[in-house]
């Protein structure tokens, strides 16, 4: 079951990227991959941030998704910031 299901989510999921970036007109795309990027490079200090302060003993152990939740405030802003303005 595992098997099929991810193998599902691989194939729908490159299925709706190619229909998605047919749709999409040029400012949206921009205003995603600002999204990405500055989503990207917010990651990068706070997963290492937060390995470091664990392995410090200052915290405790974080999961990685509520590390990437975090870092979808700033992605979040970037990309309505440059899609609506």
């Amino acid at each position: 079951f595992a098997v099929i299901t991810a193998a599902l989510i691989a194939l729908f999921t490159l299925v709706g990227s190619i229909w998605h970036h047919r749709v999409i007109d040029e400012h949206e795309e921009r205003a995603i991959l600002w999204g990405n990027t500055v989503g990207f490079y917010v990651m990068i200090p706070v997963m290492f941030g937060a390995d470091l302060l664990n392995l410090a003993g200052l915290i405790p152990p974080q999961s990685p998704v509520t590390l990437m939740l975090i870092t979808l405030v700033p992605a979040m802003a970037a990309y309505l910031w440059v899609r609506f303005r």
